[in-house]
């Protein structure tokens, strides 16, 4: 089986770095670290048991557009199994066990992932359920919901998904500036598979992820992109 985390980076060195050593220290078999973004030099990515490949690519949309570099990222990747990953996570240390579990069970469409905030870089995985809990989604792609009984489980923006699963779907890169790209793919999802859909969630700290708050890029978080964003993705929503 050949896995393949796919993340989408500018501007966030610190950060993206952070991603990184931890995705370096989790315990599991080999994945290709598919990084579409900005580059930059002298970032040693050699590591003896994980395959870390740089792609530079140019990005010529402003601001940042993650849609497009999450679509590089699948064409640009190998996998077998594709994670779809934030360049502001932490990964567990069994985080990367989670490819295995849709190679185990070919009747899951996607794995999703509980997300925890924690306010700094200094998280302490032993106390990773006292952290506050990101937006999950449960029923429909964009409802968080405190009932974790209803299905569909959507999860967040961080998933797992087989390539032959993921098939011709691809985010929308119309979704320019922060938000709804990563809604509107788990609609296409949804929607592609109907009732065949299946997902789970991985909630223990082990198999989970933390993200590290920080400021976002004025131009990337304009509430008029956010607004135009939502209308796009309003209008889409009953296509299914």
């Amino acid at each position: 089986m050949k896995s393949a985390i796919i993340i989408p980076y500018r501007h966030r060195k610190t950060a993206m770095i952070r991603c990184i050593e931890s995705i370096r220290a989790a315990a599991g078999d080999d994945v290709a670290v598919v990084i579409v973004g900005d580059s930059f030099d002298s970032w040693d990515l050699s590591d003896r048991r994980h395959k870390f490949l740089w792609h530079n690519i140019v990005n010529d949309s402003e601001p940042f557009n993650k849609a497009k570099s999450f679509n590089l990222g699948i064409d640009l990747s190998e996998g077998d199994v594709l994670t779809f990953l934030d360049c502001d996570m932490l990964v567990g240390p069994r985080f990367l066990e989670g490819a295995q579990r849709l190679i185990d069970d070919p009747g899951l469409t996607i794995l999703c992932y509980r997300v925890r905030n924690a306010p700094s870089a200094a998280v302490d995985w032993s106390r990773y359920d006292s952290y506050f809990k990101a937006f999950e989604a449960y029923g429909d792609p964009e409802h968080g919901a405190a009932d974790p009984s209803l299905r569909p489980i959507f999860g967040n923006s961080q998933f797992s998904i087989r390539r032959e699963v993921l098939g011709d779907l691809r985010y929308d890169e119309g979704y320019v500036g922060r938000g709804f790209e990563d809604l509107d793919m788990m609609r296409q999802i949804w929607c592609h598979y109907g009732t065949d859909y299946r997902a789970e969630i991985m909630t223990d700290a082990d198999h989970a992820l933390i993200h590290v708050a920080h400021e976002y890029e004025p131009d990337w978080n304009d509430r008029r992109l956010k607004h135009a964003n939502l209308l796009r993705y309003k209008a889409t929503w009953h296509e299914c």
